[in-house]
């Protein structure tokens, strides 16, 4: 999910720049891509106003997501989570079987393609 990638290198340039609160609550931003692309991403940690807002506007204009403020990725056909943490903040995308998705074994190889990666099957 090249998604993932672009979302991480976007919060860690975003916040070199200034964004994030450093520290207090750590806020999620959610950018969902079902129902016409079988994954979802969730961005947390110190998020500011601004880097929210950033994160949201990627999500729609360079991704074609759709940005959930605050709620979490669906769980359903739900085959496992790809996990990135960066200088304080945790990007997490989602792989799904449905619409014509993913396998376990092409999600895991898409996520290990992601350097820091770490894959996390579901239950």
């Amino acid at each position: 999910m090249r998604k993932l990638g672009l979302l991480t290198a976007l919060v860690i340039g975003l916040s070199a720049c200034g964004g994030g609160d450093g520290g207090g609550s750590q806020p999620t931003v959610t950018c969902n891509f079902l129902p016409t692309d079988p994954n979802c991403a969730q961005t947390s940690g110190p998020l500011d106003d601004a880097l929210k807002a950033a994160l949201n506007d990627a999500c729609t204009t360079d991704m074609g997501g759709t940005p959930v403020d605050g709620a979490a990725c669906p769980g359903a056909n739900l085959i496992g989570t790809c996990t990135i943490t960066e200088s304080g903040f945790t990007v997490e995308g989602f792989y799904y079987s449905v619409p014509a998705g993913w396998t376990a074994t092409t999600a895991q190889a898409d996520c290990s393609s992601v350097s820091g990666s770490v894959w996390h099957p579901a239950s």
